[in-house]
């Protein structure tokens, strides 16, 4: 090679863009990628074959290199345009968008959204039409998908909400229950005081307390750890199997306070067995906290119904419906009359923990038993209309 060429050589490589890092995973990434990558020149022969091509239409390199693009896979009815967006593409250097109908060589229609314009062969120097395209079915799957990941996240979240308020509501029954043990306790002191026989009481009821101060450190550890792990929750299922975990050993705790609570009433007979309440307090808080719990349940699950209705609604009418006055409305005015519900739910259980604690006789437990007994029934049925 003399000198001049070797120049001329050194110049023509300067204007070629190198094979470099960049290149290498752009071509990694093309070649994973669900895209039909193809060109064609103005007499719409294929000059390449490339991506998914062969994949989605059926026919190999081989087959496809050298054919008429129109001939091979367009639609019939949308030959004639293709063959004179063709020449709008490589003589005026018009850029497409199109939503192309071809047809496969299993005579299957491919939807795919396309992507074309002009590009100039290396070697030839001649223009080329450049398509690329993707299936709208792999579009719509990808939609669907990503669909369901948010409804799921969606539902987790609403499921750890609930199962906070689930943990809340254990922490405070727990909290009354242990109110009651710990002030019938003081009330045995004060009267075995009045009978010379504090330091016996004290020692009895010693043990209580120690059992009572682990019971509590063991809720709130179970508490944190079920907490943690719900709010790292990876799907409905886990979520699930978190609140069943939970309330098993939420029930194991209920079951020791039941013994304590049993044990503080058979010391307190022994100074003042008339006016012992401590049991039946314990019993009715415990009834109390299952009845609304049921109910409660039953209003989240309704809560969540809803939810997914109007979920439902934004993807497959509209993302932005009329709250004022569009079927949208009735989904927020039932939503609004459940959260009513629930509020009434929560102000009557608080109400009533508070009347079981400050009772003095027995009549009074009946009372509130009965009254209890009566709105709970009749909250549940006002749910179930609702529901229907």
């Amino acid at each position: 090679m003399t000198k001049k060429q070797l120049v001329a050589y050194i110049e023509e490589a300067q204007k070629k863009r190198a094979f470099d890092y960049e290149d290498q995973i752009k071509l990694m990434i093309l070649d994973e990628a669900p895209f039909t990558i193809w060109t064609s020149d103005r007499n719409c022969i294929i000059k390449l074959w490339m991506g998914q091509c062969e994949k989605l239409y059926g026919y190999s390199k081989e087959e496809a290199v050298g054919k008429d693009f129109v001939d091979l896979f367009v639609a019939d009815d949308e030959k004639a345009a293709a063959r004179k967006d063709q020449i709008k593409i490589i003589d005026d250097n018009e850029i497409f968008h199109n939503l192309a109908n071809d047809v496969a060589e299993n005579a299957n229609t491919l939807q795919l959204i396309t992507y074309c314009r002009r590009i100039q062969d290396p070697l030839t120097g001649e223009y080329w039409n450049a398509e690329m395209g993707v299936v709208i079915d792999f579009l719509e799957k990808e939609k669907q998908l990503l669909q369901d990941k948010i409804s799921e996240s969606r539902k987790i979240k609403s499921s750890v909400d609930g199962f906070m308020e689930d943990i809340r509501h254990a922490r405070d029954l727990f909290s009354s229950r242990k109110r009651l043990i710990t002030e019938a306790m003081k009330e045995c002191e004060i009267k075995a005081t009045g009978l010379r026989k504090r330091t016996e009481c004290k020692k009895r009821l010693a043990e209580i307390r120690a059992r009572l101060s682990d019971v509590s450190q063991k809720l709130e550890d179970i508490s944190v750890d079920h907490i943690s792990s719900m709010q790292s929750s990876f799907s409905l299922e886990h979520c699930s199997e978190l609140r069943e975990s939970f309330f098993n050993e939420n029930e194991k705790i209920s079951e020791l306070m039941d013994e304590m609570a049993l044990d503080v009433y058979d010391i307190s007979c022994d100074y003042d067995v008339n006016q012992n309440l401590v049991s039946e307090k314990d019993s009715l808080m415990k009834n109390l906290a299952y009845g609304v719990s049921n109910i409660r349940e039953t209003i989240n699950e309704l809560l969540r119904k809803v939810e997914q209705e109007m979920e439902d609604y934004k993807k497959e009418v509209t993302p932005n419906p009329n709250t004022e006055s569009s079927p949208y409305k009735e989904f927020l005015d039932i939503k609004e009359i459940i959260l009513l519900q629930k509020n009434k739910l929560e102000k009557f259980a608080d109400e009533k923990k508070t009347e079981i604690l400050s009772a003095s006789t027995r009549a009074e437990l009946k009372e509130i038993q009965d009254e209890m007994q009566s709105r709970l029934k009749i909250i549940k049925e006002q749910i179930e209309v609702i529901n229907r």
